[in-house]
């Protein structure tokens, strides 16, 4: 889990915070506790050998409002989603094969609340993110090139506390038919036999 988000990583629509915002977190950030964790906290996909998807899932609830000082009060879960691929050569086996992965997150409540969905690389760099206002849920895609491990945060912008909500990660593969066609077998000299036997 990484530590607390310090005070220069915003989490605004606008890319402002209004002084009652900041008023807000500072009466609350005396209590509050770091990032927590869904249930689970963590899970891994492992992609298919061949097509096919794999799914994995969780869920939360806050104890605080947000207000977009989520990050100050405590107001956000985190998910480590671990992504992983048959055999010893990824480069190999993403040469047939295309990948995606897709988060979606929903809340109860629907529109009269609202959540807010990041994805971060190992390094902390935001790769994805979603925060619409007025939705009933935040989803994103992110193509996948090889193994890797996401951190998936859900902030509270503005829920009531005890929201619950319920998120899915789904790994789509799909082989693609040109490389699997042009692939095929080399004979001793190099020379191709027959077609799609590497897919």
């Amino acid at each position: 889990m990484r530590p607390s988000t310090p005070l220069t990583r915003t989490r605004t629509r606008t890319g402002t915070r209004t002084a009652a915002v900041l008023a807000t977190a500072a009466v609350v950030a005396a209590a509050a506790a770091p990032a927590g964790a869904a249930t689970p906290d963590s899970s891994t996909l492992v992609a298919p050998k061949k097509s096919g998807q794999v799914v994995s899932a969780w869920d939360g609830a806050f104890d605080y409002p947000g207000l977009d000082a989520a990050f100050l009060v405590g107001a956000t879960d985190e998910h480590t989603l671990t992504i992983k691929v048959p055999g010893k050569k990824p480069a190999k086996y993403f040469k047939t094969r295309v990948a995606t992965v897709h988060i979606d997150l929903t809340w109860e409540g629907g529109s009269t609340n609202d959540m807010d969905l990041y994805v971060f690389d190992a390094d902390g760099n935001e790769v994805a993110s979603s925060a619409e206002a007025a939705t009933e849920g935040e989803s994103v895609t992110i193509p996948v090139t090889g193994p890797v491990v996401y951190t998936v945060e859900v902030d509270n912008w503005l829920s009531a506390p005890g929201t619950a909500y319920s998120a899915t990660a789904t790994l789509t593969v799909t082989q693609d038919p040109l490389a699997c066609a042009t692939k095929g077998r080399k004979g001793k000299k190099g020379k191709k036999k027959g077609k799609g036997k590497g897919c």
